[in-house]
């Protein structure tokens, strides 16, 4: 097994962003990522409430990945957890939700909306040298730039 590890340096900054009510998250955080000149950086932390989501995951353990693409509307979530990468400018977050029921977790997809807040902690750092390609089976993976 071979193990990739891309050095992308220390954070050069710290950025918190609030997504208002009503606003899509990624919509608002490719939003923040462009006005600030993002292309590569960390959701280290995330926290909200949700009035709809859209989540995907696998549902498969081999190939050809089969995927779910759950949708909730007009649901009261919890934002328990959300982060992941950003490389070449392109968020990839993961998240869970979670209601008085039961929680879920998976790819945070657009459509998920706030419904009274939604706060992001992002580290940015000055590295390009990572960006995303996809392997052999169509899944994308890091990789050297």
């Amino acid at each position: 097994m071979t193990v990739n590890v891309h050095d992308v340096g220390v954070p050069s900054r710290g950025l918190v962003v609030r997504v208002p009510p009503g606003e899509d998250i990624l919509e608002s955080l490719g939003q923040a990522i462009a006005e600030h000149g993002i292309r590569t950086g960390a959701v280290v932390s995330a926290i909200g409430t949700l009035r709809d989501c859209h989540l995907h995951m696998v549902e498969t353990t081999g190939f050809p990945v089969r995927e779910a693409h759950p949708e909730w509307h007009d649901v009261a979530f919890e934002l328990a957890s959300m982060n992941g990468l950003i490389l070449d400018g392109e968020p990839h977050l993961h998240g869970v939700v979670s209601t008085a029921e039961g929680a879920v977790g998976g790819h945070i997809e657009p459509g998920c909306v706030v419904l009274y807040l939604c706060e992001i902690l992002l580290l940015v750092f000055d590295a390009e040298n990572v960006g995303r390609a996809p392997d052999a089976n169509g899944v994308a993976q890091i990789v050297a730039k």
